[in-house]
């Protein structure tokens, strides 16, 4: 492989992602949005913890004010336990949402988790909550789609395409090159949103785990992201049309 061809194509790539201010405003916005996301998230897990506790006080001084009781009577009397939620939770909520966070314990019985927040919303709560994890895998591939369809198709890509190849690069040089280029832009952003998170946590006194697990989440977004990019390459080197090739990947 040539790899002076392949710099200089990496090179091109970058210029272009630049100097195209659409390409910067569209990743601003969705720097952004994260960040806004993670900071909600941060809120409501705050939130959720100080109900919780509340909640748990007010238990603990109903238990208390039964007196002395039998045994017996005092377990069917029960007590209910709180999940807490976990600090990630304001990154990627997964179905926090949508399953109990309150068990009641009862001698003789077994009683479900209560306690969904999703129950005191309307029918439009069965959609995932707007999070920087949602956003991530909803827009993210949607922007990546919409900025690289028109890599290879299309009249005037498929005309420096034919120059490109002409002057003796090879096709998989080129189609490496862009890949390279755009996973760079995308590790950027998500650098970028790393770094924000990472303060935010920080300031949230959150533990050396925390740190390790959105670390690794990340990479798992960049690996993510750096496939749905590798498919919009492919199919865009596919198809003739640019039209084509933006049907077929939406």
């Amino acid at each position: 492989m040539n790899k002076d061809a392949l710099r200089a194509v990496v090179r091109k790539q970058w210029l272009i992602a630049f100097r195209d201010r659409r390409l910067r405003t569209l990743g601003f916005i969705l720097l952004l949005a994260c960040v806004a996301a993670f900071v909600s998230g941060l809120a409501r897990h705050g939130a959720l913890n100080a109900e919780a506790q509340a909640a748990h006080a007010a238990d603990a001084r109903t238990w208390r004010q039964q007196g002395v009781v039998n045994p017996h009577q005092a377990a069917h009397f029960g007590r209910h336990v709180f999940q807490p939620a976990s600090l990630l939770a304001a990154f990627d909520p997964g179905v926090l949402d949508h399953v109990g966070t309150v068990v009641r314990l009862e001698a003789h019985r077994q009683t479900p988790a209560s306690g969904r927040p999703s129950d005191a919303g309307t029918s439009l709560t069965g959609f995932a909550s707007l999070s920087a994890a949602s956003l991530l895998q909803l827009l993210g591939p949607l922007l990546i789609i919409l900025i690289a369809f028109t890599s290879f198709s299309g009249q005037q890509p498929r005309t420096l395409l034919r120059q490109e190849i002409g002057a003796g690069v090879a096709p998989r040089v080129l189609l490496l090159g862009q890949l390279a280029a755009w996973g760079a832009v995308i590790a950027a952003v998500l650098a970028l949103f790393t770094i924000v998170a990472l303060v935010l946590l920080a300031l949230a006194k959150a533990e050396l785990e925390h740190v390790v697990r959105i670390a690794g989440m990340m990479l798992g977004y960049a690996l993510y992201l750096c496939a749905f990019l590798a498919l919009a390459l492919g199919v865009s080197a596919w198809f003739r049309s640019a039209r084509g090739a933006l049907i077929t990947l939406l």
